[in-house]
């Protein structure tokens, strides 16, 4: 089955079918994973026996972007290299990846993240096409050699970010043509916004009597969130993005907040790299957990709130988030891949638009109109560096088409 293409996924494939190497440039929550899945399709047609290689940051990625690719491709050798759980096969030696790719016949989609990307060059597996998710991880100094010699041993090489990173010296970047392929395909945030690809964020800053530090700071979070998600609006699937570890273990352990949300019909849900995944209080592995959150956010009677860190920050999908709260100051980059959690056209809305029963742009018959983004201001100014860090991403970006790029100097 081939995906829904939109049009600038369409314009992808075209390219793709015209360069070995290409840079693409999109926001996101522009559907990059689907023009990777689209471009493997094509791959396995022209080619049964295709090895494939998707590189992303983090483990959970892998684990989402492996799901994904199972919905549309199948007959397929699935492996996992990395170190994280999975219901595939999983290889951590490159010599036991050589000798599985020598002895196993048909095609192989290896899902693997930056880490561990240096295993599969030293497994000198013949490459057909490699894909890199969230592509300015690739320059840190710590993958650049691996990312560098995959991308030299591999007949085609994609590189996909919402954010790059442009080198200025000669210290690795993608622009670095070479490696990562020249920027032939970018997209605009208003572009996608009017074609439906993309919902606007919609800012909400809200000012809260009083202050917070240090010593309240774990009451007074729970305090503004009770306040921020019981009576605004559009506020039925939130996204947290906690101050830290610490203050959210205090918020879920030393306050009301479970049965308070619980009792008020929300189920609570929250991730850390550090402890790991848990829903409604109970521990569990990363992919249940992706399952779950999936489920749920298909469920349009469903309530939740996320809280997390930053590992749901990058790449990751998180169906059906209506807003986002945030609780710390992050930087651009980070700013601009959270406001993508919450800004996913609804599911309910796009199947609508692929029957024409609704038209991309006609923003007052959407189920979900915006994405809502919320920043909790205090009395102390605590919170005012984040409320103009994100109304200034979301005019660069979003208001004025700009895509986010840090320069290495």
């Amino acid at each position: 089955m081939i995906p829904f293409l939109r049009p600038q996924q369409k314009e992808y494939m075209f390219l793709s079918g015209q360069h070995d190497r290409m840079l693409t440039i999109a926001p996101t929550s522009a559907g990059k994973s689907i023009m990777i899945i689209a471009d493997a399709m094509r791959q396995l047609q022209n080619n049964p026996n295709s090895t494939i290689v998707v590189v992303a940051p983090k483990i959970l990625l892998c684990q989402q972007l492996s799901n994904e690719f199972e919905k549309f491709i199948s007959n397929t050798n699935i492996i996992h290299m990395h170190s994280g759980e999975t219901e595939h096969t999983r290889i951590t030696n490159f010599l036991e990846l050589a000798y599985y790719c020598e002895t196993t016949p048909g095609s192989k989609v290896i899902f693997t993240t930056y880490h561990s990307l240096h295993k599969i060059h030293q497994a000198e597996i013949d490459i057909d096409v490699t894909y890199l998710d969230e592509a300015h991880n690739a320059v840190n100094r710590r993958f650049f050699d691996a990312v560098k010699n995959i991308s030299k041993s591999s007949k085609r090489f994609y590189s996909m970010t919402a954010t790059p990173k442009f080198s200025q010296t000669s210290r690795p970047g993608n622009n670095d043509a070479e490696v990562f392929g020249s920027k032939i395909f970018s997209v605009k945030a208003p572009d996608l916004i009017q074609n439906g690809s993309i919902l606007a964020p919609k800012t909400s800053v809200v000012k809260i009597t009083g202050a917070r530090d240090k010593e309240n700071a774990a009451e007074r979070d729970f305090y503004t969130l009770c306040d921020s998600i019981l009576n605004e609006d559009d506020m039925n699937k939130v996204l947290v993005v906690a101050p830290n570890t610490k203050v959210l273990n205090q918020m879920l352990s030393d306050t009301a907040l479970i049965p308070e949300m619980r009792s008020n019909g929300y189920d609570v849900m929250w991730i850390t790299s550090k402890y790991g995944a848990f829903v409604n209080g109970n521990k569990v592995c990363r992919s249940e957990f992706l399952n779950t959150l999936s489920e749920y956010g298909a469920d349009s009677k469903r309530k939740f709130i996320v809280f997390h860190i930053g590992i749901l920050t990058e790449g990751i999908s998180v169906p059906g988030i209506q807003s986002c709260i945030f609780m710390r100051n992050q930087n651009f980059v980070s700013t601009v891949q959270s406001i993508g959690r919450c800004i996913r056209v609804s599911p309910e809305d796009t199947e609508r638009m692929k029957t024409g029963d609704l038209i991309p742009g006609d923003f007052e018959n959407y189920a979900k109109p915006f994405g809502k983004v919320v920043i909790p201001v205090y009395n102390n100014r605590v919170g005012i560096a984040t409320a103009r860090r994100v109304e200034n991403v979301v005019d660069e970006v979003f208001v004025k088409g700009n895509f986010v790029a840090d320069y290495v100097k």
